[in-house]
């Protein structure tokens, strides 16, 4: 509960309960597209399965979307009250990732258990399980930490190729170019973020192998 910012576990299960609630069922055609693509092996059949399912990839940007936005918003506020500095911008925003991603993996940790996620007495009485919080809770750490180092980096370095360019009055052409050069940075700091938090997973016996789907999902997921 302390991680997620509630002061008690009751809090953190009524927040993860009504969290489950308002979040919208996917489409069948968007599920089947995501289980294409994550469970396609190989690049070029993951890559394959990505550009058939256009709508999969935008169910993960939109998701995506709100997550980043809280984040951005703790990353400018708090680098705007230091009086411009990146690394204090770039903390705030971290946290701020690092607590959506716990939160979430601790959700996804009940999905799999099995548990009713309408009920909130069986996510308490899950929840209070020594042994189920302690793997639910070694996941989320593993898993949001690099996650959220590779957000607050995305953060703090984002516009460093473009802005100066523009500052000098580059062409449109050149701006452009570094405008790609940056997109393409930032996928990579999603996929490598996601690919990090799985790998420590595995190293933790949390997860069996790591889904190159899902880091590839991320990739897209970032750019935004």
């Amino acid at each position: 509960g302390s991680v997620l910012g509630m002061r008690d576990q009751s809090e953190a299960i009524k927040f993860i309960a009504e969290l489950n609630r308002i979040s919208p069922n996917q489409p069948k055609e968007v599920a089947d597209g995501l289980k294409q693509i994550v469970d396609a092996k190989g690049w070029r059949n993951i890559l394959s399965a990505i550009a058939n399912n256009p709508g999969a990839i935008m169910s993960v940007v939109g998701e995506s979307i709100p997550m980043s936005l809280s984040s951005l918003a703790a990353y400018i506020g708090a680098k705007t009250v230091s009086g411009g500095n990146p690394l204090v911008g770039m903390a705030a925003g971290g946290m701020v990732t690092f607590g959506n991603i716990y939160s979430d993996t601790i959700l996804e940790e009940l999905q799999k258990a099995g548990v009713d996620m309408t009920n909130d007495e069986a996510i308490e009485a899950k929840l209070a399980d020594p042994e189920f919080y302690a793997r639910a809770r070694k996941s989320g750490l593993a898993y949001g930490i690099p996650i959220a180092v590779f957000d607050a980096l995305s953060m703090g370095l984002a516009g460093k190729l473009v802005s100066p360019a523009i500052k000098t009055g580059a062409s449109t052409p050149k701006i452009a170019a570094l405008s790609a050069v940056e997109l393409n940075n930032q996928g990579i700091f999603g996929y490598l973020g996601e690919g990090t938090g799985q790998y420590l997973q595995t190293v933790y016996g949390l997860r069996d192998e790591i889904n190159y789907g899902e880091m590839a999902l991320e990739y897209f997921a970032e750019i935004p």
